[in-house]
């Protein structure tokens, strides 16, 4: 079986490359070199792991069927931003079920769509639906918990 990577395990490949003697290269054992995931799982920084990924527009104002999905535009003016290191010396404010901060402007995008429950007209629905994708997240870590730490524990999302 081919070598796996030892920070994901998944498979890593050889390199195509060929040495002067023609053999091919391969990845030293338990190195991340070579590993097919390099970009996902190895991320250099944050916000290089955001430009390298294709972004996925959110859905935004409400559920599926009320709200719309974010216009692409808008999340590259997002993504341009934090590149250009646009978004440190902004006002933050943080989420009050995932405890997540988010900026309060952007360059290029309209404040009220970066606080999410700005966008919902039924501003207690939102609350519902963030308590409920919360409680989500908590149960799928259970399996996991035994294995994390304090900080990450501390972390979890309210589900109250």
């Amino acid at each position: 079986p081919p070598p796996r990577c030892r920070r994901c395990g998944f498979p890593r490949t050889a390199s195509r490359r060929r040495h002067a003697a023609g053999a091919r290269s391969r990845a030293r054992p338990g190195s991340r070199a070579g590993c097919r995931r390099a970009g996902r799982c190895h991320p250099r920084s944050a916000v290089a792991s955001m430009a390298s990924a294709r972004c996925c527009t959110g859905w935004s104002g409400g559920p599926y069927g009320v709200g719309n999905r974010m216009k692409l535009s808008y999340t590259r003016a997002m993504i341009t931003a934090a590149m250009n290191r646009e978004l440190d010396n902004v006002a933050y404010e943080a989420h009050s079920v995932f405890g997540f901060d988010m900026p309060t402007s952007c360059p290029n995008v309209p404040s009220e769509l970066l606080i999410p429950v700005n966008t919902w007209q039924d501003k207690e629905a939102y609350t519902a639906k963030a308590y409920e994708l919360a409680a989500m997240f908590v149960k799928n870590f259970e399996k996991y918990a035994s294995q994390a730490n304090e900080e990450i524990l501390a972390a979890a999302p309210k589900t109250h």
